[in-house]
């Protein structure tokens, strides 16, 4: 089967459907990793552009009279959101990024749900809506002419439309003041240059990571008895990983064993890597896997999100004269794949790149 092509083919179809569709409803946020139109962009570490805080007014009220107090207009959308939205708990100290779609390497901008995908890749996040009035506080020194928008999940106003916060200042138009409004046509935002509001994901502490789920091992000792499963349940295996089921070594009696999932990214990589410092670092926070787990797990984890992959840190499977890779499981338009990925130690893995292992106890 030719993935690419039909992968391709399949793209092209989603993005027709997603642009014509005449509904103005945001897409849920856990939709957005569906909405891959295009090959991620190389993964750039923006820095911080401004650090504010969140968490000093307890309830909407006071942030609306604080703006008001300052100067600054609020619009009837907006305050409606100001009143709703959730607030910090304690006072927070929050780094903000600024970005264009074309920084995320969407040279022709895109819809909106794509853009914080691709933000998502590159190591950022939506920002807490606390943050449009916070900001709007903050930034005294906004230019003129000058609109930010706040990445954040939408909030329906009263009218029951779903709207995103922006910051402007036009007061180069009759001398307006500076202003915070919601912005319900979510469709019309996303041009290559408009400017987005995003959070900066910290790296300084390792993570403490739950467990993801318990897979068991021990089940099928042999290839043969995994291939036969993997056929069972429509599951398309590979060339090269019908080669690491070949070789490697299947427990004898079955196992429950608790795994981690993360990023390279959340392992405190934030440019592509080689897979031998990779390695080095998922030594510090748990262990690797049995290979036994790329088939295991990919029998008992059907709800995968679509276009989605994971990669296992697992230890090596060796034929006669070489590493075999590592397991990857992907989830595609044609249905469930088990592959294999590179694992050389000078083999580079990237940011974004979804990675599995054995979490320590």
């Amino acid at each position: 089967m030719n993935t690419g092509k039909w992968t391709a083919f399949a793209l092209i179809a989603l993005s027709i459907l997603l642009i014509s569709s005449e509904n103005s409803t945001p897409e849920p946020m856990d939709q957005l990793e569906k909405c891959i139109l295009e090959p991620a962009a190389p993964t750039t570490d923006f820095p911080t552009w401004k650090t504010i805080n969140i968490g000093e007014y307890k309830t909407g009220d006071a942030y609306i009279n604080a703006l008001k107090t300052n100067n600054l207009a609020v619009e009837s959308g907006a305050v409606d959101i100001i009143k709703k939205m959730p607030l910090a708990p304690e006072l927070q100290s929050i780094e903000l990024v600024r970005v264009t779609p074309k920084e995320l390497g969407l040279r022709n901008g895109s819809k909106i749900s794509h853009i914080y995908y691709m933000a998502k890749q590159n190591g950022l996040e939506l920002c807490p809506a606390e943050i449009g009035p916070a900001l709007r506080l903050a930034y005294a020194d906004q230019p003129t002419r000058e609109a930010v928008i706040i990445a954040m999940e939408p909030i329906a106003e009263s009218s029951g439309k779903f709207g995103t916060f922006i910051l402007a200042n036009y007061s180069h138009k009759n001398n307006e003041l500076p202003k915070i409004f919601s912005f319900t046509n979510l469709r019309a935002l996303g041009a290559r240059n408009d400017v987005f509001i995003f959070i900066k994901k910290k790296h300084n502490q390792p993570p403490n990571f739950p467990v993801w789920r318990t897979v068991t091992i021990g089940k099928y000792k042999s290839a043969g008895a995994y291939l036969r499963a993997l056929k069972n349940d429509e599951v398309e295996v590979d060339d090269h990983a019908i080669e690491l089921l070949k070789y490697m070594f299947y427990a004898q009696q079955e196992q429950a064993l608790e795994l981690v999932q993360t990023t390279v990214r959340d392992i405190g990589f934030t440019e592509i890597t080689r897979v031998d410092k990779i390695y080095k670092r998922v030594l510090e926070l748990g262990d690797l896997l049995p290979a036994e787990v790329g088939p295991a797990l990919r029998l008992q984890y059907r709800e995968e999100k679509l276009i989605d992959e994971l990669l296992i840190v697992m230890e090596p499977v060796v034929d006669e004269a070489r590493t075999l890779g590592v397991f990857r499981l992907q989830h595609e338009f044609e249905g469930m794949l088990l592959s294999a990925y590179c694992d050389r130690p000078d083999c580079k893995w990237a940011p974004h790149h979804k990675i599995v292992f054995l979490r320590r106890k």
